[in-house]
């Protein structure tokens, strides 16, 4: 059998990779029909994928079964079926086999995989945790994503949207994102409202688009065609179509235009209006079970950085975040995402605009700073005299972090990073080191961990009784009054250095060597001599 290698799928790429109303198009443009299944003399699947390329099939091989899956899978079209062969084949971004008329043969086609990425998420407020996610090229469109989680449990978290401007014109004075961020003293925040008219210039009155409440007071009325979520003092969220009975309960209040995600099914996927075109946007989200509220910003107009995202294509973000319910608000050159660090405003993505939009309203999120945490716990050493030894801690927190190491319970002077180093370990330097992390807002310790130093010595070959209660290991042996001795072990499967408890000054009678961590049933010992 003769193959082809065709490399179509740039060619390809803009119609293959743009949904699943757009992978039934490519279809039909190249007159083709499509299967994962063929009827013929071996019953074996008969083409292959390989490093994104296509290969041309040859003629005759066996009769092409037609039929397209109607519903595609989100974001991952796979089109499939199933034929007397009994085999299926799924791939990660879309099977296409075209039928070239007039040739007699098959072509087929499979595009590179496609990736969707989305980071853990990490603290960054009390409260508030940060995730990064990405879509490649291979997606129909490379997107960069910017998203907060709040948890609506923790009672230091409070809401705060853009106050009104008083007795000036209009409703309220526009900011940009950090300075808004900056001169309230918010942890977070991002765009909210529409509004008009828009500028670039600093406090200029700004008329919002529907619903907009600030610490209990109605900045704009409910507009119909601007749903908008609602927050009360106790963060208590919902999201309203229709103007709300009364607005008493409401702490805070931002509108937007369309709800995107409802009962965990992305909507607006039948839209091709300009609007729900690909463009940057700001959503935001609440969970299932009511207990996070998510903020999130995808940059767009950036080619080779990110391409924006469709009104759908919001929702089903969200949706990735964990979002159940979603609205979108006003995005491109609007959406941009701020927070607080040591005080000033530092923008997270990439506005799409050459200058910072000044915008109407904002949503921002008072959480108070992060206490320590450690994240790497230091780790027991063993090292010969003369050798180096380091101790390494990873620590998260509210900058600056300050680091005292401690040797055996007592403060080891200039022992201030996050690594404490000892250039040339002694058996002085033997024994326990941890260390204090702290910050304006609280200190955590580490667990201890043991720095064994070997110098040159024997191992005792003649032991005389060994005992195990619990996690306590004791061995007995002979010892004399000259050297030192101490019990050395390792853990299997690993083939680990040999590690070491204190060495122990001799006796000259029966002497026990205790380990007080004998956690692991399959630990090997030994006694060394000094």
């Amino acid at each position: 059998m003769t193959f082809a290698r065709l490399d179509l799928c740039k060619y390809l790429h803009s119609k293959c990779s743009r949904g699943n109303r757009g992978a039934r198009d490519s279809v039909a443009g190249f007159r083709a029909q499509a299967a994962s299944a063929w009827e013929g003399r071996s019953g074996r699947d008969v083409g292959w994928w390989r490093g994104g390329k296509m290969r041309l099939l040859s003629p005759g091989f066996g009769t092409f079964a037609s039929g397209v899956r109607k519903k595609l899978p989100v974001q991952r079209p796979v089109i499939s079926g199933r034929g007397k062969g009994g085999f299926g084949a799924r791939v990660m971004r879309l099977g296409i086999a075209v039928r070239l008329g007039g040739i007699g043969g098959l072509l087929a086609v499979w595009c590179a995989s496609a990736t969707i990425t989305l980071e853990p998420w990490a603290p960054m407020f009390r409260g508030v945790d940060f995730a990064r996610g990405e879509a490649d090229a291979n997606e129909a469109r490379l997107q960069k994503v910017f998203a907060l989680r709040v948890d609506l449990h923790d009672p230091t978290v409070e809401f705060f949207s853009t106050p009104a401007n008083g007795d000036r014109p209009k409703e309220t004075d526009g900011q940009t994102t950090a300075a808004f961020v900056q001169s309230y003293g918010v942890s977070v925040g991002v765009n909210a409202n529409f509004f008009s008219p828009v500028n670039y210039t600093p406090n200029d009155p700004r008329d919002l688009n529907g619903l907009a409440v600030s610490r209990g007071e109605v900045v704009s009325a409910f507009e119909n065609g601007f749903p908008a979520v609602m927050i009360t003092r106790s963060n208590a969220v919902g999201f309203v179509s229709q103007a709300p009975g009364s607005l008493a309960n409401v702490w805070t209040a931002v509108a937007g235009s369309d709800l995107i995600l409802v009962n965990g099914q992305a909507k607006m996927a039948d839209c091709n209006t300009e609007f729900c075109k690909p463009h940057p946007r700001t959503a935001v989200g609440l969970s299932a079970q009511r207990r996070y509220f998510y903020l999130m910003v995808i940059d767009g107009r950036r080619p080779g950085w990110s391409d924006g995202a469709t009104l759908y294509e919001t929702g089903q973000w969200l949706l990735r975040l964990g979002a159940w319910n979603g609205l979108n608000l006003d995005g491109g050159g609007s959406s941009a995402m701020a927070r607080l660090t040591n005080g000033a405003a530092v923008v997270m993505n990439r506005p799409s605009d050459w200058l910072p939009r000044v915008n109407g309203n904002h949503l921002g999120v008072f959480a108070q700073p992060l206490a320590p945490a450690l994240l790497a716990q230091p780790t027991n050493q063993t090292v010969s005299v003369g050798q180096p030894a380091i101790f390494h801690v990873g620590a998260v927190g509210a900058p600056p972090l300050y680091f005292q190491w401690r040797f055996n319970g007592v403060n080891l002077t200039g022992a201030t990073g996050a690594a404490c180093t000892i250039g040339s370990a002694q058996m002085a330097h033997g024994g326990w080191y941890s260390v204090v992390v702290s910050n304006a807002w609280g200190a955590v310790v580490s667990s201890n961990a043991l720095l064994s130093v070997q110098e040159e010595g024997s191992l005792v070959g003649r032991l005389f009784g060994a005992q195990k209660d619990g996690e306590v290991f004791s061995v007995w042996l002979q010892a004399d009054t000259v050297g030192k001795y101490s019990l050395e072990w390792r853990d299997p499967p690993a083939e680990s250095n040999w590690s070491a408890w204190p060495a122990v000054n001799g006796n000259g009678a029966a002497l026990q060597l205790v380990d007080p961590q004998a956690t692991n049933a399959l630990r090997l010992y030994r006694v060394r001599r000094w």
